[in-house]
Order: structure tokens, then C-alpha cells, then sequence
């Protein structure tokens, strides 16, 4: 029982690291689609 809870707890870390650098990158990209449409609008 042990072993499983250390294994939910070690792929829980991973996960929440793996998704943190994801939003990161996500969040740089929608950062760089806005300032390319509001540089484009002209207005």
C-alpha cells in the first residue's frame, strides 16, 4: 500500500511540473499571437 502511495505521490510531482512548464510555453505563445494581431490591426 506503501509503494502505491509514494507512486501516486512521485507521478502527481511529475505531472504538476510537466504542466506548469506547458502553461508557460502556452502562455508565451498566446502573449506573442496578441502582440502580432495588435501590431497588425493598424488602428
Amino acid at each position: 500500500m506503501v509503494e502505491y502511495a509514494i507512486m501516486v505521490a512521485l507521478i502527481a510531482a511529475v505531472s504538476i511540473l510537466v504542466i506548469g512548464f506547458l502553461g508557460l510555453d502556452v502562455l508565451d505563445a498566446f502573449s506573442d499571437a496578441e502582440t502580432k494581431f495588435d501590431g497588425s490591426s493598424g488602428g
